[in-house]
């Protein structure tokens, strides 16, 4: 019994270390940007991808960095995008992006 509840602990501490853990790694994935942003609408056929494509430019972040960027500031959690749905997007500029 002794054993069945010290393996118990065991899988408690290593799911509890393993939640923290993706927490801070999700976290650390968002690149700074403090430049202009602008609001696209997204169109039938638009994808995050597309739309970052699209609006990456002028911005010193690169494709990645804007997707992760629209995605936490849209608050979207499974990259799918409706028509009509109004998004944040960096514009460009002099914003700095930042790991």
């Amino acid at each position: 019994m002794k054993r069945m509840e010290s393996i118990m602990i065991m899988v408690m501490v290593f799911a509890a270390m393993f939640y923290v853990w993706q927490t801070f790694e999700e976290a650390k994935h968002v690149p700074e940007y403090k430049g202009p942003v602008q609001q696209v609408v997204v169109s039938e056929g638009d994808s995050i991808w597309k739309i970052a494509e699209q609006s990456n430019g002028s911005s010193p972040l690169t494709l990645e960095e804007s997707v992760e960027w629209m995605l936490h500031h849209n608050h979207i959690e499974d990259a799918t995008v409706m028509p009509g749905q109004a998004i944040q997007v960096p514009a460009g500029g002099t914003g700095v992006a930042m790991e």
